[in-house]
């Protein structure tokens, strides 16, 4: 679907929470920082949950279903797209965590990190703004004393 019937197109992007720390992506070059795993939409996405199901796997390797995953905050209607912000928490990073992305040149166009609580607080002015904005509603939404001291 990708599209809607309207003809915008949609993205999700989403904050992956597990004991081991949040996930975060690093596009050498773009000059963004960190930001949320996430993407576009393509064709064989019917929602943007799907949407983030399948951009979250892609580049990091983490599955996480429909029903463990959440909105931040209400989708975000723009007049090209509409995206949407995801919160998931799993119980734990697969063995298979991607730890960067090349593409077909060798070139590294993604790379993955899992940063503790204290390092999140620490790096706060590498973390993409808008990210930045939903990071802060998502820690708000959750119970963190288990993460507390990482």
């Amino acid at each position: 679907m990708a599209e809607q019937a309207d003809g915008r197109r949609f993205g999700a992007y989403g904050m992956v929470l597990a004991p081991e720390g949040i996930v975060f992506i690093e596009k050498p070059g773009k000059g963004r920082g960190l930001e949320f795993p996430g993407g576009h939409g393509e064709p064989e996405d019917d929602s943007l949950e799907e949407c983030f199901e399948r951009e979250l796997n892609e580049e990091t390797g983490v599955h996480v279903a429909p029903e463990n995953m959440r909105l931040i905050d209400k989708p975000r209607v723009l007049p090209t797209h509409t995206s949407g912000i995801f919160l998931a928490q799993i119980a734990r990073l697969p063995k298979t965590l991607k730890k960067q992305n090349e593409d077909e040149a060798g070139r590294v166009t993604e790379i993955v990190h899992v940063l503790t609580l204290k390092k999140v607080r620490s790096m706060r002015s590498r973390i993409f703004p808008p990210h930045l904005r939903y990071l802060d509603m998502a820690l708000k939404m959750l119970d963190l004393s288990k993460f507390e001291k990482n």
